[in-house]
């Protein structure tokens, strides 16, 4: 499997290499009076409430964080069910499965420190 994936395992690399942490996470600011609707504040606009709005801005919490010693976390879910096996001679679906867990596990290698998979 994976002589089929080594030139998707080289591309993923290379996104991997320009992955870089924020200084600071982004989250969403409530009651604003400008931004984008806000569903939880649905019966407050009926009613003629101005801050009715949401808007993506930095978190003040987590100024100052550089990003060392935070890892991203990334979780996959693959399918190998009785089903996958099954179909598997009418369209390979558990190969490419296969594949793909190939290309994960080889394109992460040496990103430990970085990144935890699972």
């Amino acid at each position: 499997y994976y002589d089929d994936v080594t030139s998707q395992i080289s591309i993923l690399k290379e996104m991997l290499k320009g992955m870089q942490s924020k200084q600071m996470e982004r989250t969403w600011l409530k009651n604003q009076t400008e931004g984008v609707w806000d569903e939880n504040k649905l019966v407050e606009g009926l009613t003629g409430e101005k801050t009715i709005f949401k808007r993506r801005s930095d978190d003040p919490d987590t100024a100052g964080w550089t990003g060392e010693g935070k890892k991203k976390r990334m979780m996959f879910v693959l399918d190998v069910s009785a089903s996958m096996y099954r179909f598997n001679g009418v369209d390979g679906r558990l190969d490419r499965i296969l594949q793909v867990a190939v290309m994960i596990m080889e394109a992460f290698h040496g990103y430990e420190d970085k990144i935890y998979y699972g």
